[in-house]
């Protein structure tokens, strides 16, 4: 594994190609998740202590046991792996969370619309991934200021798609001339707590949701 250079490294004294590197093997690896693993005992552990919850997983794990996980990861992959990972996660949890709010915003709006987007035989053989994005990002820029989109892929045939969320005061037209789109009004009322929660979920786990390596996700930079 390439991450066996970067064992022993300060980064501080790595170059901007080696910091990229570094990042592209964590996020490969996955290893930004288990280190948010040992960031969410950390923070159960602290909930236990101050706050007298209780988590199941935690029965009979102490901070002893979280402390022996992180040296264990760090003899592994060495500290500055440790510290990059830490801070992909981090990246990461905040902007779920900032997308999370938009899309809460969207669907409390009244106005929001669920798009899934599929491309047709000849642009998925004439044309790239990158290409395709384009496609996408410029047809939802024409429908309306307000998008959240990711890529995704079929479990049978990982056939490529996209999933939106957009706002439009009218049902968007279905002027999509690369394949077909399938378009559900996002039904939800402010006094329906439990339905728009539900679909806040179900909505933001679509936009983040991505079944290979991790894609950037596609959005409208004005707010709602």
């Amino acid at each position: 594994m390439l991450l066996e250079k970067y064992k022993s490294s300060d980064y501080m004294l790595l170059g901007k190609e080696e910091k990229q590197e570094l990042k592209q093997i964590i996020l490969e690896n996955k290893l930004h998740r288990e280190v948010g693993q040992l960031s969410l005992k950390n923070y159960r552990l602290y909930q236990i202590e101050q706050n007298g919850l209780y988590y199941p997983t935690l029965n009979d794990y102490s901070f002893q046991d979280l402390e022996n996980e992180i040296k264990e990861f760090v003899n592994l992959y060495g500290y500055t792996t440790l510290k990059v990972a830490n801070n992909l996660n981090r990246a990461s949890y905040y902007r779920t969370a900032r997308l999370k709010e938009r899309i809460r915003e969207a669907v409390l709006s009244g106005s929001a619309w669920f798009i899934t987007i599929t491309f047709n035989p000849e642009t998925l053989s004439k044309t790239n991934e990158k290409t395709r994005r384009v496609y996408v990002s410029r047809w939802l820029k024409s429908l309306t200021p307000f998008y959240v989109a990711n890529i995704d892929y079929g479990l049978k045939n990982e056939r490529e798609h996209y999933h939106a969320v957009i706002t439009s005061d009218k049902r968007p037209p279905k002027s999509w001339s690369y394949g077909f789109v399938d378009i559900l009004k996002v039904k939800t009322t402010e006094t329906d707590t439990k339905r728009v929660s539900k679909y806040i979920s179900k909505l933001t786990n679509h936009a983040i949701k991505n079944t290979t390596k991790s894609k950037r996700i596609i959005y409208s930079r004005q707010p709602k």
